[in-house]
């Protein structure tokens, strides 16, 4: 879900199975890989967080997509309307911390989550 009018997403959800050994590699692209989600009012670029003091936060983590999706799936993880302002703190070690969690414990743990 997003919002129009905070220009943020709402919500998102997704599903994380057990690594594989078919698991898709994909090497993160640079900061152009960001891009305005055409399907939103907002229109949100790249450059919304220039100069701002946050990050651009993935809310559906590109890694984990990318492993279980495709590189397809990991490059969607870089429209705006999937980015949150973080702190650098926040976004690079509490928000990566449990994200790193999520996909390498909690979905091989229990099966996907």
């Amino acid at each position: 879900m997003y919002s129009e009018t905070k220009r943020n997403p709402l919500l998102v959800a997704y599903f994380l199975r057990q690594h594989q050994n078919d698991d898709f590699e994909c090497e993160r692209p640079d900061s152009e890989a960001f891009h305005t989600d055409e399907r939103t009012s907002a229109k949100v670029g790249k450059t919304h967080f220039v100069n701002t003091g946050f990050d651009r936060g993935h809310m559906a983590p590109n890694s984990a997509i990318a492993t279980r999706f495709g590189c397809d799936a990991h490059m969607e993880t870089f429209l705006m309307s999937n980015m949150a302002p973080q702190l650098p703190g926040l976004n690079q070690i509490t928000w990566g911390g449990y994200e790193t969690i999520v996909d390498h414990t909690y979905a091989d743990k229990f099966e996907g989550i």
